[in-house]
């Protein structure tokens, strides 16, 4: 049975979703959505009903049923999801298109009591938010919170991500479902997080200045980006990145990128005739196949052809994502690797669709293959040009993506991503010729806190490196970004970014430096008043691959503890796609 069909059945909404879609239209300029909630046997009482918009995913609001289960949604005409929540019963519409009456939505009692606590002052009108992991859109389910702090909710099986909301507001906290232990959600007064910034004055300092003092220091730096479509961060980063490599001994510069198929990457970059489109194209994201990222790389290929191979910068990736160029590359090494045929041949059965043929392995063919990726991923020292060392990173990636088999719920995928990711990192810095390192990737895998419940790479490099980890964040704020637009309707496009808000971290910045096209900070240098103001959450505008506004593009962050310094770009601009690097929906 699939999630989806699970979902239905479980609800009991199935005839419910198709009248949603063709209810009689109700009057007024505006659409609406009518209907009753049957609450489960001996549960009485209003309930709240989160609305989403199913085309964007942006929250269309909460209602409140009355105490008898009747609500009316006042809706602009389109399509949404529903989710109803109570102690006892909840309910999901995956669509209900406005306007529409008669909706009748049963609630159903096949789900896990979830209690916790948000932990702040109490405010009327708080509500816990507890979004769950899912393919689906708007699988938000919102539970009211009492005087005492208190929430209850009753929810489906998954991962969830619980959240303060209303006059409260919080840092995500992970929440498996069911769990044997309540929720403690830290919360705080949205009019203090949204309070502005104490006057403040900072020295202006151009990227050079971060240049200059990073030449000596820490041995990993990590370069956070607050989006993926942005060309000025990939600019910005490879400026200071060179900079770095002729003043600061940096030899590495590792991105959120396949490990494997960057190695090819960094075969161009040392003078090898490389069609760099081409292996951008193989890598199949938009993200990287962009103007800025190869004239970048034309810059290092032109610095390593003047310098001596010991200061030479390689370009490399971090992120554990194909099996196939793992398991490919292994395979063409067989003879120097002292590969066996039932060795080879089990590389080439794991090589595909991700690797999920590993799961059909019997017991000693698992303990084989792990027992040769083990071998061929654990020596003493590597050269990232190198059979020996190529293997080892092959074979360490391709390791990790095969654990990602054993969990099927995303948090826990997600987790053993960064740890991947952090891993395969230190293993060059560590292993690798000596130097300095600096990793790209987005911001939230770069801070040392965690995201969504997930602990960050910045986190496990932290662990592992100590003071010798510096991770800075990249920021814009304003200017334009490129990412999928809300649906995927019409396909990655540029996206205008206004000012942000005078409460956020990027506005703080620009207006303690007196608004210099880039600013940087680092936290230790900040005045006493202005590093304080950030050690209480602030918001931050950050976004994946996709944008669907500026309400869900920001993020919670507690500078200090996630970063030792920021960028801030006055007006940035969005990424320069290449003739492959487009990305539209064919309609």
């Amino acid at each position: 049975m699939t999630p989806r069909t699970k979902l239905l059945l479980a609800c009991g909404l199935v005839a419910a979703c198709q009248r949603a879609g063709t209810g009689p239209p109700s009057t007024g300029s505006h659409g609406s959505l009518e209907g009753i909630v049957s609450l489960p046997d001996g549960e009485a009482g209003p309930v709240l009903i989160g609305i989403t918009d199913a085309v964007t995913g942006a929250s269309s609001g909460v209602v409140q049923s009355d105490a008898e289960g009747r609500f009316d949604a006042r809706l602009a005409a389109g399509d949404y999801a529903l989710t109803v929540t109570s102690a006892r019963g909840f309910a999901f519409i995956e669509h209900a298109r406005s306007p529409a009456t008669g909706l009748s939505i049963a609630l159903s009692s096949d789900c896990a009591a979830v209690e916790g606590t948000v932990r702040a002052a109490p405010e009327a009108g708080t509500v816990a938010e507890l979004s769950r992991r899912s393919k689906f859109v708007g699988d938000l389910f919102i539970a009211p919170v009492a005087a005492n702090g208190r929430f209850r909710a009753c929810l489906p099986e998954g991962d969830y991500q619980a959240n303060a909301g209303g006059p409260l507001l919080s840092k995500s906290v992970r929440v498996r479902v069911p769990s044997a232990s309540a929720v403690e959600i830290p919360a705080y007064p949205r009019r203090q997080i949204e309070s502005p910034p104490p006057r403040a004055s900072i020295a202006r300092f151009a990227l050079a200045d971060l240049g200059a003092a990073l030449r000596r220091g820490p041995r990993v730096l990590g370069f956070g980006e607050a989006n993926h479509g942005t060309g000025d961060f990939y600019t910005q980063r490879g400026a200071l990145a060179l900079e770095l490599a002729r003043t600061g001994g940096l030899r590495y510069v590792m991105l959120e990128a396949d490990a494997v198929e960057l190695l090819r990457i960094d075969d161009y970059v040392h003078g090898a005739a490389v069609d760099v489109s081409a292996v951008l194209v193989a890598m199949g994201f938009w993200i990287t196949d962009i103007e800025e990222f190869t004239a970048f790389l034309d810059q290092v290929r032109a610095y390593n052809a003047g310098v001596p191979a010991a200061r030479t910068v390689h370009v490399l990736g971090f992120d554990a994502q194909m099996t196939e160029p793992a398991a490919r590359l292994l395979v063409a090494g067989r003879e120097e690797l002292g590969l066996s045929p039932p060795e080879v041949q089990l590389l080439n059965r794991v090589a595909p669709d991700g690797g999920k043929s590993f799961l059909e392995l019997d017991a000693a063919e698992k303990a084989a293959l792990q027992q040769l990726l083990r071998r061929l991923g654990d020596v003493p020292s590597i050269n990232p040009r190198g059979s020996t060392g190529r293997a080892a990173i092959a074979a360490r990636s391709l390791q990790h993506q095969l654990g990602y088999l054993a969990e099927s719920n995303w948090v826990a995928q997600g987790q053993l991503r960064d740890a991947a990711m952090a891993d395969l990192a230190a293993f060059v810095v560590e292993r690798g010729e000596p130097g300095r390192a600096c990793l790209w990737a987005h911001a939230a895998h770069i801070a040392r806190e965690p995201y969504g419940g997930v602990e960050s790479m910045g986190r496990y490099l932290t662990q592992r490196f100590g003071a010798d980890y510096y991770p800075i964040g990249f920021f814009s704020y304003s200017g334009t970004a490129r990412a999928w637009d809300p649906g995927g309707q019409i396909g990655v496009i540029p996206h205008e970014l206004a000012r942000t808000p005078p409460y956020y971290i990027e506005s703080a910045i620009m207006e303690a430096t007196s608004y210099p096209d880039i600013a940087w900070v680092a936290i230790a240098a900040m005045p006493p008043a202005l590093r304080q103001w950030l050690e209480l959450p602030r918001f931050s505008r950050e976004f994946g691959s996709s944008y669907s506004g500026a309400e869900d593009a920001r993020t919670l962050r507690a500078v200090p503890t996630a970063f030792d310094a920021l960028v801030v770009l006055k007006r940035a601009r969005a990424s320069t796609p290449t003739p492959t690097g487009e990305r539209r929906v064919a309609h």
